[in-house]
Parts: structure tokens; C-alpha cells; sequence
């Protein structure tokens, strides 16, 4: 038996939009403009941390590394040669989230109850959402991205708008996450299989469920990898970033867990050589990171009282080839410590429940931070506004996101459960058909974007889990729009 994520069905056609569904439609693109508008009045321009400010100096020079993924910088600079305005990036983000918005509410819409679509506004008022909306991170613009994707291939399948355009639009957004995003690969998957169902259920109609499964896993398989393939393309041949081995961090990480708990030296020469290097130094600050800080920050970056790190980053390519060699060999002789290493790091960032200082930011606080990263903007700051309802907005966002601190609406785990239930319950209670497909990509992509964080995640950070957070949010939109339990236990019996 096929399962039904991968088995294309037929449809019987578009689905109709019912007066009462395009009434409950309008109040909720009002609603939810109306939130995008209060996450603008609260944020304006933006909210900028160490990330954002070294991203915006690249967009700025026009000197990309690829410590961050520089396709966000690229894109950034284009914006500001564009508008004139470094806040373009701003907008942009609250554009991907109005229009992501709009699309859900319409595919909710056509569903079994329309009333549904006005969770999504309640959605994006809450904590959830405005602790994140306004700030500049590539976490924020890798989700915003997949919500939009999600929504116009989910949309593209239930009114069978199967047109190249508004297929390609949806990839050219995954490539855009994926830009953004580089460890997201495993969650573009589920919606690249919607993508392949919107050509294969047509094409291959007449044939077997079997071949129509495998028509739509090749296609979408193929489609992965040319989004893959376009990403290091770009990457490699437009922007060409200097290339600074971003992924030492986990590896010097992970071998600072393995020497600490295995209590032997597993660090290539190169780091044992380092003036003032002493493995208790190392011990000390791993248990620190994992029991106070959830990141190596203090083992890999100066501190406030030391101009020189404990475990230096650099970014000669023998020495990358001598820590790499030294991280994989550590792995194989010590895989027992390795994963408890990794156990501690993954529960760290699955259990971290206080997340509060994205906040409303003030321009003087701004400025500071810019100017402390050497960020000289060389374009003309837009005037500050000041609104009727700004102050306010400012106010009600700091008061909702301290109202839920240390509460388990930031825990990982309750949302990985929720997704991996939300899995379960589309593919017992929803109906074969285009709307549990959907259900079943978005489940499954908020799972694949969690779960390999055991392996790479370099600390304890839930801006990593946001993408996830929507999934499950939105999973469970879908089902409560579309379960029937009557139907489905009258069926059983």
C-alpha cells in the first residue's frame, strides 16, 4: 500500500470558492494585515544583532564570507542599490509574511470550514510569531520564505494550477530558504513533493499507484537537487564569498565535548600549539557552555576579559584539512562520548525556555550595536517614524513576549511532539486528497528542519526552531479546518 503523502490522487477538479468562504477569506486578509501592520509599527526598522549588522556590512561593501550564508547579504544589496534604504530588507521580510499569510487564508478558505482562516491573524499576533517578526535573521527570512512556498504549492494542488509560473515561484522561494538557510535541505523536501504531485497526478493518471509514486519521489528527488545545485552554483560563481570554514565551530565544539568527557586530547596540533592552551582551560569552559551559556561562543570567541580565544577559528585550508580529520577520527574512537556530547547540546536547545531580548529596539541601541560591529552605513537612514499607535504597539509586543517567558511556548520539545502528532493524526483522520497531502509536507518539513540539529546544531538557540514553530502552528490549522471525527469513526464502523 502506498502511502498517500506520495500517492498523487485525482482530483475532481478546482475547488470552488463559496460565498461564505470568500467572506470569511476578506475578514481574515483584513486581520491579518492589520497584524502585519502592528509587528510594523513595533519593529520599525528592524531589530539588528551581531548576525544581521556583519550581514548588513557585506550588503554594504559588497565583501561576502560565507560564515553566514551570503546569498542573504546578496540579496540585501541588491535591495539597497534598488531603494537607496539598508530597511528594504525589513519590508521584504514583512512582505513574505503578509503574502504567506494571504495564501494560507485563502487554502483555508476553500476548506471544509472557512471560519478557520481567522486563526491565522490570532497566529500571528501571538508570542510565537512577534518574537521574531521584526527581527533581521536569516532564521526569520528562511521561514517566512517556506510559509509563502508551502502555501502557494499547497494552494497550486487543491486549485490544480498547474502552470509552470506558479510552480516555479514556489521553488524559486525554497531556493531563497535554502539560500538563507543552508542546513534546511531535509525540509525543502516534503514541499518540493507537492510541488512534483501538481505535474505527475495529471501525467500519470492512468497508471499505477506504484509508478505514480515513484514518478512524483524521482521528480521531486531531481527537483532537490537542482535546488541544491543552484544554491552552490550562485553561491560559488556570482557572489564568491571568501571562504571561512563556518563549520570548525560545531567541529571544535564537538571536539572539546569528546576531549572533556572522554578526559584524552583529541585536538589536532595546530590548536594544542596555541599559546596558552591547556585542555583543563577547554573542560572548564565546555561545561559552561553546556550547563549556562548553550553555546561555545566563550571557548571559539574572545571574551570581554581576553583578546584571544581558547580554540582559535582560522581559515587556512591544511589546517581545516588536519581539524576535520581530527574531528571525524575523535567520532570513531569515541562514538559513545560523541553522542552523549551531542545529547547534551540537542537537549539544551530542545529544553531553552527564556527567549526575551528581541524586543522592541531603540535607535540609540541600534546605533551602538552597528557602530560596535564597524557597520558605516553608506546609504541615507530612513526618517524615524512616529505613528499614531507606535508607542503602544512597542509596549503590547514587550509585555506579550514577557508574559510567556521561561513558559514551555519555547521548548522544543513540545513542538517537535506536536509536529510528530499532527503527522499521525493527518495521515489517520484526513481524507485522501490534496488537503492531507499538504498537511502531511508541512508536518514532516517542521520534523526534518529539527531533528538534524542533533547533529550540527553549534549551540542552544530557538530562533533555530522557528521554521519548525510555524509548521506546527500551521499543521494544525489544516486540521482543525479539515477533521471530520464523525465521518471518520462513521466510516470505521
Amino acid at each position: 500500500m502506498t502511502p498517500d503523502f506520495i500517492n498523487p490522487q485525482v482530483l475532481t477538479g478546482p475547488t470552488p470558492f463559496s460565498p461564505r468562504g470568500r467572506g470569511y477569506f476578506q475578514w481574515s486578509a483584513l486581520l491579518i494585515l492589520s497584524t502585519v501592520f502592528v509587528h510594523f509599527l513595533a519593529f520599525f526598522p528592524g531589530i539588528y544583532t551581531y548576525d544581521s549588522a556583519d550581514q548588513l556590512a557585506q550588503a554594504l561593501t559588497g565583501q561576502y564570507y560565507d560564515w553566514h550564508p551570503p546569498l542573504m547579504a546578496y540579496l540585501w544589496s541588491g535591495m539597497i542599490q534598488v531603494t537607496g534604504h539598508h530597511e528594504s530588507i525589513f519590508f521584504f521580510q514583512l512582505g513574505l509574511l503578509t503574502a504567506g499569510g494571504l495564501c494560507w487564508a485563502k487554502l483555508i478558505a476553500l476548506g471544509r470550514r472557512p471560519a478557520t482562516t481567522l486563526l491565522i491573524p490570532l497566529a500571528f499576533i501571538s508570542p510565537v510569531f512577534t518574537n521574531f517578526a521584526g527581527t533581521i535573521w536569516k532564521d526569520v527570512e528562511f521561514a517566512f520564505a517556506m510559509l509563502l512556498a508551502a502555501g502557494l504549492a499547497g494552494l497550486g494542488t487543491i486549485e490544480q494550477k498547474y502552470s509552470l509560473a506558479w510552480t516555479g515561484l514556489s521553488i524559486a522561494l525554497l531556493i531563497c530558504s535554502l539560500g538563507f538557510r543552508t542546513n534546511g535541505g531535509f525540509a525543502l523536501l516534503p514541499i518540493l513533493v507537492l510541488c512534483g504531485h501538481q505535474f505527475t497526478h495529471k501525467r500519470y493518471a492512468a497508471h499505477s499507484s506504484l509508478q505514480q509514486s515513484a514518478a512524483t519521489c524521482t521528480l521531486s528527488t531531481l527537483m532537490l537537487t537542482l535546488v541544491i545545485g543552484f544554491v552552490f552554483a550562485i553561491s560559488k560563481f556570482v557572489i564568491k564569498p571568501v571562504n571561512s570554514y563556518p563549520f570548525q565551530y560545531v567541529e571544535l565544539f564537538d571536539l572539546a565535548g569528546i576531549s572533556t568527557l572522554s578526559k584524552h586530547d583529541y585536538f589536532p596540533d595546530h590548536i594544542k600549539q596555541t599559546p596558552g592552551y591547556r585542555l583543563q582551560d577547554v573542560a572548564k569552559e565546555y561545561e559552561r557552555s553546556t550547563r549556562q551559556l548553550g553555546n561555545a561562543d566563550n571557548l571559539i570567541f574572545p571574551n570581554d576579559n581576553t583578546s584571544v580565544s581558547i580554540l582559535p577559528l582560522n581559515r587556512d585550508a591544511m589546517l581545516q584539512h588536519q581539524l576535520h580529520a581530527a574531528w571525524l577520527g575523535a567520532i570513531l574512537k569515541e562514538p559513545r562520548h560523541y553522542i552523549e556530547h551531542r545529547l547534551k547540546i540537542f537537549q539544551y536547545l530542545m529544553n531553552k525556555r527564556h527567549y526575551t531580548y528581541e524586543l522592541p529596539q531603540d535607535p540609540v541601541d541600534r546605533a551602538k550595536l552597528l557602530q560596535k560591529r564597524q557597520v558605516h552605513l553608506s546609504t541615507p537612514a530612513l526618517q524615524p517614524l512616529d505613528l499614531i499607535g507606535m508607542s503602544h504597539a512597542k509596549a503590547w509586543v514587550a509585555r506579550s513576549m514577557k508574559s510567556v517567558d521561561g513558559s514551555a511556548i519555547f521548548s522544543g520539545w513540545l513542538w517537535l511532539c506536536l509536529l510528530l502528532l499532527e503527522l499521525v493524526a493527518s495521515l489517520i483522520l484526513l481524507e485522501a486528497g490534496p488537503v492531507k497531502h499538504l498537511a502531511l509536507a508541512v508536518a514532516s518539513s517542521g520534523i526534518l528542519y529539527t531533528l538534524p540539529y542533533f547533529l550540527v546544531a553549534p549551540a542552544a538557540d530557538f530562533r533555530y526552531l522557528f521554521w519548525s514553530t510555524i509548521a506546527g502552528t500551521f499543521a494544525g490549522i489544516i486540521l482543525i479546518a479539515e477533521i471530520d471525527l464523525g465521518q471518520y469513526f462513521s466510516r470505521k464502523l
